[in-house]
């Protein structure tokens, strides 16, 4: 057993989505659904305003959950997008909704958008940094946490439910 599948399993417990009660609304985001993380190739392809790896299969010994628990653990991905400077019009726009929210009707998928960008929007304009010289040289470009961008697309919001 590797230290990184040490690591994965100590992070396991951890949860890979925030929950948090609005008003009559439980609104959940982060990682929802697990799957099997993405093995990978230097073929690039587009994701987010920059460069990605393309997926060449699924790697079966680790899941996206793992990957995120680890990553959040290290970077707090799902409460330091709160405090980012970077994203004080997204809160504001969320709170703003949060206020509206018995009135939202069709608006509710907006606000799932907003809550979801909440999260992913840090990520993509490269908020936590860069990768090591050596990981960044081994996937052909510098974007941490993206290398397939399998993860990132995997963080969604949804509603839980309605009390």
């Amino acid at each position: 057993m590797s230290g990184q599948d040490v690591k994965f399993q100590a992070v396991e417990r951890l949860n890979s989505f925030l929950s948090k009660r609005l008003g009559k609304y439980e609104v959940e985001v982060g990682l929802l659904e697990d799957a099997p993380a993405a093995k990978w190739k230097k073929e690039r392809k587009r994701l987010a305003g920059g460069p990605a790896n393309k997926e060449a299969g699924s790697d079966k010994n680790t899941t996206l959950r793992e990957v995120f628990a680890h990553w959040a653990q290290v970077y707090n991905l799902l409460l330091a997008p709160l405090r980012a400077e970077g994203n004080k019009d997204v809160v504001e726009v969320i709170g703003r909704m949060v206020a509206d929210l018995v009135t939202l009707g069709r608006q509710k998928q907006q606000f799932l958008n907003a809550v979801q960008a909440l999260i992913r929007n840090p990520i993509s304009r490269g908020d936590y940094g860069k990768n090591s010289k050596e990981w960044a040289k081994a996937k052909g470009f510098n974007r941490l946490l993206i290398n397939t961008g399998k993860m990132f697309k995997n963080i969604k919001a949804r509603f839980k439910n309605r009390v």
